[in-house]
């Protein structure tokens, strides 16, 4: 294991023991996608990656679960930044609006109505409390 996976373990395993320490008998771990360059999101090969990790590390805890998630971005036609066979490998999709604030609340319903029919895949929604200023 090289250092960079060994300090990725290290901070999953105290999240999940922290979680236990709660009395919680499940987490689920998600990051940002590939369009939240602020975040460093996740692009598919860095999501395997954090996804391989999860894997192993719930091995290590049985009898508490360990969700794998992703918090894709919904662009603004409506498309997921990451493609269906990537979201497959996960337990929990959020889908959430992380640009194009400015958009009329007709074009943001839009983008959201067609990430919708297009992709059955988000279990979630978030980021609800987007405003853009639209009244």
């Amino acid at each position: 294991m090289t250092i960079s996976r060994q300090l990725a373990h290290d901070k999953l395993a105290a999240m999940v023991e922290a979680a236990r320490a709660l009395g919680y008998s499940y987490l689920a771990i998600t990051e940002h996608s590939q369009a939240v360059t602020v975040a460093r999101g996740l692009n598919p090969k860095r999501l395997e990656k954090q996804l391989e990790e999860i894997d192993a590390l719930s091995e290590e805890y049985s009898g508490f679960r360990i969700l794998k998630g992703i918090e894709v971005d919904i662009l603004e036609d409506g498309r997921l930044d990451l493609p269906d066979e990537v979201l497959a490998e996960c337990d929990l999709v959020v889908g959430a609006v992380h640009s194009k604030f400015n958009l009329s609340r007709a074009k943001q319903t839009e983008r959201i109505l067609r990430a919708m029919a297009r992709r059955s895949r988000i279990d979630r929604f978030g980021e609800s409390s987007m405003n853009n200023g639209v009244s």
